[in-house]
């Protein structure tokens, strides 16, 4: 939960949660500052795992990417492509790891790694069929949706992934359409967004597209579905079409 400091006068909400939280769920509040003036935080104090992150983090951060770039010494970037492959993965170590073995087993020779490379073995595989997958909900293509997701599953995807990746996916996109309808620049949402100069004009045509689907409608049928796996209700498979028919494009069973 970001910026969880305006959901600190909920007392009564929030301290019965706190009481007694699902025993299934993590739950992160993100915060700048804890008030200790007020009542739950007190409460928070005692129940919860109270964390705070500092500046130097980000140092430590460096260090343990030099370390992984220590692992393969074979591997030559350049500048703004170790910028793009840093910038993309962003605070996540272990796909940073992943992505180096990915590029070394894929580039074993090559003298010096180029941005292309990382558009091509990086955001296009990792991204463009979940890229695809939301703009075939936003266009009511449920033919394509439904091939999508097949191609997805086939390639070893759990239902349980491809939801999570549309649901981040989704996100950004319903960002970046509020961003448009406030008249920000193109460019200046993509590199907001951190979404690369190549996708950028295909993801906010995306963007606006989907738009048109409730943000709430979205994300709900997500969460429901996601649910019904966890709890066995539903086969994964079964689970994720049965999304895809409730988005209503068309999909049938």
């Amino acid at each position: 939960v970001h910026r969880a400091e305006r959901l600190l006068g909920e007392e009564e909400i929030l301290g019965a949660y706190f009481q007694n939280p699902c025993p299934s769920s993590v739950v992160v509040f993100c915060l700048d500052k804890l008030d200790m003036r007020r009542k739950l935080a007190k409460m928070i104090e005692e129940l919860c795992a109270v964390v705070s992150l500092e500046d130097p983090y980000h140092d430590q951060r460096d260090a343990e990417i030099a370390r992984l770039l220590g692992r393969y010494p074979q591997l030559k970037f350049q500048p703004d492509a170790l910028a793009s492959l840093r910038d993309w993965v962003g605070e996540d170590l272990g796909a940073l790891s992943k992505e180096l073995e990915k590029i070394s087993l894929a580039l074993p020779g090559k003298p010096r790694i180029e941005t292309a490379d990382i558009e091509d073995l990086v955001f296009r595989q990792e991204t463009q069929n979940v890229f695809d997958l939301a703009g075939a909900v936003a266009a009511r293509d449920g033919k394509t949706a439904l091939d999508l997701l097949i191609r997805l599953m086939r390639d070893g995807k759990s239902a349980l992934e491809i939801l999570g990746l549309l649901r981040y996916q989704g996100e950004k996109l319903y960002q970046a359409a509020e961003l448009l309808k406030a008249g920000k620049p193109p460019q200046g949402i993509c590199q907001a967004l951190r979404i690369p100069g190549f996708f950028c004009n295909d993801f906010l045509a995306k963007a606006k597209k989907l738009s048109a689907v409730p943000p709430a409608r979205f994300f709900s049928l997500i969460y429901e579905s996601d649910k019904a796996i966890k709890t066995s209700l539903w086969r994964e498979n079964i689970a994720a079409e049965l999304l895809l028919i409730k988005l209503e494009i068309g999909v049938k069973s």
